[in-house]
């Protein structure tokens, strides 16, 4: 399989993804564990107000070698009632070995500073 047609445009013609806060998750981090020869896991963790919330990929935007990862908070259901402990929270997606995973840098006040 060519490696150039593997991947399909997020949203063709805007030039990237558009901006969401990944608000209220802070700590944003990324692990890279390889799959195999060609494609690695990313996982995707952050810290969360409460057992309630979680995370998930908005898409990813491949651009010279760096794969921007885009976030989004999934909110709690209203009608449930949840303790408030901070939580950890993940997701994971696949991308290949290629690309190197990374927030953009809207991101930054979200990262982890431990990473």
């Amino acid at each position: 399989m060519d490696r150039n047609n593997r991947f399909r445009a997020l949203f063709p013609g805007t030039g990237g993804l558009q901006h969401a806060d990944p608000a209220p998750l802070r700590h944003l981090s990324i692990g890279i564990e390889p799959l195999n020869q060609e494609v690695n896991r990313v996982v995707i963790r952050a810290e969360a107000p409460h057992p309630g919330y979680g995370i998930r990929v908005m898409g990813i935007y491949f651009s010279g070698g760096r794969a921007l990862i885009y976030v989004e908070a999934v909110r709690p259901d209203p009608s449930v009632m949840h303790p408030q402990v901070i939580s950890a929270v993940q997701t994971v997606t696949y991308i290949d070995n290629t690309y190197t995973p990374l927030f953009p840098p809207e991101y930054e006040k979200y990262i982890s500073p431990w990473i």
